[in-house]
């Protein structure tokens, strides 16, 4: 991709530019070249693919398909993703239905080759459907190579979205969370707990999730954290405890005037003095 997405600042401020032009930062990434030929190519082939074979015979069409699920990386996988599409996921024992990422299952399950009713590739608006997830995993990949805390704001709400639409008991959306590491890194950071909670036993590690869930955002419920302003209050956490990581820079809020009371240094302040600070301004 020769597009490169612009995020001039870090943390909070570079979220905030990052969501005031989105719209037309994205808009300009699809008319990457090379974005464009793959997407198009896709629209027009698709719809004549009714075979696993032909999928995986054709590699722009196998990965504007695997990218659309996140996928990308197993490109070169050929008899892994054979697997996964040829057994579909009707069967409990069909192998996208064994891995743990669910990833696989919902490419599995899209496209539906190993499934009763066969290829979905030809139905109406199945190919624009793919092209548009390819094209906001992309995008959010792009933004992820400038700046990784980006990309995993962007992915925030999209995914705990997903995982609520599932329509999982309270505990088992909670496991599934925790599984997710792009999700839980957010979470985690939104709700203040340390990365040394994953060497805890699951069961323990669901209670403080589940209790601080509903100390910092008033519910444990996931269909409750979806609301605007806990998605907002979520990723404002989370950008605190990065900035104040990566400690203070002239994007900091006050940073002069700290610079001036560190005797010419803001690198001397603790990230926790950081963190309230930009959460004080945020």
């Amino acid at each position: 991709m020769s597009y490169t997405p612009v995020i001039p600042l870090t943390g909070m401020a570079g979220w905030q530019f990052l969501q005031r032009t989105a719209d037309t930062q994205k808009a300009t990434f699809n008319q990457d070249v090379q974005v464009r030929r793959e997407t198009e190519y896709f629209l027009e082939k698709i719809g004549e693919v009714t075979s696993v074979d032909q999928l995986m015979g054709d590699r722009t069409l196998l990965k504007v398909a695997l990218g659309a699920f996140g996928l990308e990386d197993d490109l070169s996988k050929g008899a892994w993703v054979r697997k996964i599409l040829e057994e579909g996921t009707e069967a409990s024992d069909a192998f996208a239905m064994r891995l743990t990422d669910r990833r696989y299952r919902d490419f599995s399950g899209t496209f539906g080759f190993g499934n009763i009713l066969g290829a979905r590739t030809g139905d109406e608006g199945f190919g624009d459907l793919i092209v548009q997830k390819y094209k906001d995993h992309m995008f959010e990949v792009a933004v992820g190579e400038v700046d990784n805390s980006m990309r995993l704001a962007l992915n925030y709400a999209n995914s705990l979205q997903s995982l609520v639409d599932r329509g999982l008991g309270e505990n088992a959306a909670w496991y599934t969370l925790m599984g997710d590491q792009p999700l839980r890194t957010v979470m985690e950071a939104a709700l203040g707990l340390p990365d040394k909670l994953s060497a805890l036993d699951v069961d323990k590690q669901l209670v403080f999730f589940k209790d601080k869930a509903a100390s910092v955002f008033g519910s444990s419920a996931l269909g409750d954290l979806l609301s605007e302003d806990n998605v907002e209050k979520a990723i404002r956490i989370y950008m605190a405890k990065v900035q104040a990581e990566a400690g203070p820079s002239a994007s900091t809020p006050g940073y002069a005037a700290l610079s001036l009371l560190q005797g010419g240094t803001a690198s001397a302040l603790s990230s926790a003095g950081i963190a309230n600070l930009l959460l004080s301004r945020a």
